[in-house]
């Protein structure tokens, strides 16, 4: 999956919590389309993906899109506010796996199962299992940066590392309307961690003698 760096453009206005509108300059207007996933960002860390339902070239020196979903932040013109289209991986499934280890990852930032610049993807009945000799270093399954998420019955359990960013159970980063559900993690750094994400949801799941934090909410 691919983000399309070149197809960005600053916000024409601010754009407030809660709408679901917002204005670009017409030399931006055909770097998008009605139907594109779209994510919007600023220098102050806000964060979180989208798609355009309608376009209106019709007001003079602006262009208007009309997104499915109202915004949860505020991004302004003062903080950089951007929108990229993106080109994500849309509606796979990774599911009935069991993922043990014959060596271990020497990077925090290598993981068992990871979605990114996702849109709708599931993984389901993932197990990720760790033993006494080896075992992942990063997250276990962890999303980021992607609109829709489902991990659904999965286990992680029993890392061998637990500095900062070190053996995390299920994580969400940047994430969009996000969700886990009938999941257990084991033995993590941080059980559930949703970092800077946005209308993320949990349901019906275990942490068990987690090193830190059962289940985290982190902002910026």
């Amino acid at each position: 999956t691919t983000i399309k760096l070149l197809m960005a453009s600053p916000l024409y206005a601010n754009l407030t919590t809660g709408s679901n509108t917002f204005d670009i300059p017409d030399a931006f207007a055909s770097y998008f389309a009605v139907g594109d996933y779209i994510q919007l960002t600023d220098s102050a860390n806000n964060f979180e993906t989208n798609r355009i339902k309608s376009i209106d070239t019709s007001p003079i020196d602006y262009t208007r899109i009309t997104l499915y979903w109202d915004v949860s932040r505020t991004y302004t013109t003062a903080n950089l506010g951007t929108v990229y289209a993106i080109d994500p991986c849309i509606g796979a499934k990774i599911e009935n796996f069991i993922i043990e280890y014959a060596e271990t990852a020497t990077a925090d930032q290598v993981h068992a199962v990871e979605t990114f610049f996702s849109a709708f993807c599931i993984v389901h009945n993932v197990y990720v299992l760790n033993g006494l000799t080896y075992g992942h270093r990063g997250n276990g399954i962890r999303d980021y940066k992607s609109l829709g998420t489902v991990f659904d019955n999965c286990i992680v359990a029993d890392p061998l590392y637990f500095a900062a960013g070190e053996g995390y159970g299920i994580s969400f980063f940047y994430a969009t309307q996000g969700q886990v559900s009938n999941s257990l993690v084991r033995g993590c750094r941080h059980s559930f961690l949703w970092q800077e994400s946005t209308h993320c949801q949990i349901n019906e799941c275990i942490s068990v003698a987690a090193r830190l934090s059962d289940f985290e909410l982190h902002g910026n």
